[in-house]
């Protein structure tokens, strides 16, 4: 997902055949510019120089993986449209009510009206707020994807917990640009 918002990124173990449901978002993340190329081992993800912009995604393409389409939409340029939210299930339906928030507390543009998502993206957004993924590691995930963006720094809740669960996780994350540190609560 990182790879959507300007770095280059190789993902070792993934390939477009795999039955992981994160495969599911690279078509819509493609219709908003995102490239994903297939390497031996892995998938490389990238942008180009014109960044990402809006497209028109269905909740039924990935419905797991909904809060990674809305965080790139609030960097890509124009207005995404995500439509037929209320078919998701209780799980997925939450999990895209609660990015919502998330995203908005890092000042993002997001509508929700008649089962549709709408999300006015800017290249970067304001962030300097503390987030939580509310127990979902695809929001989670896409919180600090985005921080990468973001104009100030955001504070996860949850760091913690992804690196208990991730060791050298942290170290990872710092190659590609995000910032860790210790916030207290």
């Amino acid at each position: 997902m990182a790879g959507a918002f300007g770095a280059e990124i190789t993902v070792n173990g993934l390939n477009e055949r795999t039955k992981q449901s994160g495969v599911l978002m690279l078509n819509p993340l493609r219709r908003m510019g995102a490239h994903f190329t297939d390497i031996p081992g892995g998938v490389v993800a990238s942008i180009g120089s014109d960044g990402l912009h809006a497209a028109s995604v269905s909740a039924s393409e990935c419905p797991e993986m909904l809060p990674a389409i809305m965080a790139a939409a609030s960097v890509a340029d124009g207005v995404t449209v995500i439509s037929d939210i209320d078919s998701l299930d209780t799980p997925c339906y939450e999990a895209v009510i609660n990015m919502k928030s998330e995203l908005v507390k890092l000042g993002g543009e997001i509508v929700i009206r008649d089962g549709n998502i709408s999300v006015n993206g800017k290249r970067r957004i304001r962030g300097g707020a503390r987030v939580t993924g509310n127990g979902d590691l695809v929001s989670t995930m896409s919180l600090l994807a985005i921080a990468v963006v973001c104009e100030k720094a955001l504070i996860l809740n949850e760091f913690d917990e992804i690196t208990e669960k991730y060791p050298g996780f942290a170290d990872e994350y710092k190659q590609l640009g995000g910032c860790v540190g210790s916030f207290g609560r």
